[in-house]
């Protein structure tokens, strides 16, 4: 079954907790509970690789979203261990955001595209924009944008997702440079971050449509994460 929804997660470890202990637990008891279930179809770990926080994270792909409101998910939370409730009381900041796929976007994999794979480069980009703007926003992305990207070196997969849910807790929230995140996220993946600096990439994200695009969103955020671990 094609996974029709994708939870996103941004982390951020305090000093309270040790990275080795955060990462023991991540890996030896949250994400194997997770994948344990049917409804999710894949589980990968990432860090930043543009020098922004957060600095952890992770990418789930899931059936649907009326998994995560089936009881299987939902006891995850309620008969969560002393130890997962300690970790999360330390995390300087935790942040979901839940989608649903744009499925009415082309599908662009590349045929090197071999799944999620350690060491290679998520680039997620979300972008909000006046509801009068959104068929040329999509229109641009749909017929321009991906299939420019699709030609950079090392290219893998872009994928397209509309936001239908979102929530964060911690220090980082009581920010000033807190905001909600975009509605409309693109996450594009390659094998390697060196590939961004490549001729065909400024091609892609330099074109007059584009900039056009992007002076009317009403606000744009992009991260470059490099994956670290799969499952």
């Amino acid at each position: 079954m094609t996974a029709k929804g994708l939870l996103l997660v941004f982390i951020e470890v305090s000093d309270a907790l040790p990275e080795s202990e955060f990462h023991s637990w991540y890996n030896d008891e949250h994400i194997p509970l997770r994948t344990a279930l049917d409804g999710f179809k894949s589980a990968t770990r990432f860090v930043q690789a543009d020098g922004q926080k957060p600095t952890w994270g992770a990418v789930y792909d899931i059936s649907d979203l009326d998994f995560l409101k089936s009881s299987a998910y939902t006891e995850l939370a309620k008969t969560r261990s002393a130890r997962e409730a300690d970790v999360i009381k330390k995390l300087e900041y935790l942040e979901r955001r839940v989608y649903t796929l744009n499925e009415s976007a082309p599908t662009t994999v590349s045929s090197a595209f071999a799944g999620y794979t350690e060491g290679t480069t998520l680039v997620a980009v979300s972008i909000d924009v006046a509801p009068e703007n959104e068929a040329d926003f999509h229109k641009w992305y749909d017929e321009e944008h991906i299939p420019l990207l699709s030609k950079v070196p090392g290219w893998l997969r872009s994928r397209r997702f509309i936001l239908a849910d979102s929530g964060a807790s911690g220090a980082l929230k009581e920010t000033d440079g807190f905001k909600a995140p975009p509605k409309f996220l693109a996450l594009h993946e390659y094998t390697s971050a060196e590939n961004l600096a490549s001729p065909e990439w400024k091609t892609a994200t330099s074109t007059p449509w584009r900039n056009k695009v992007v002076d009317n969103a009403l606000s744009v955020e992009k991260r470059i994460l490099k994956i670290i671990k799969t499952f």
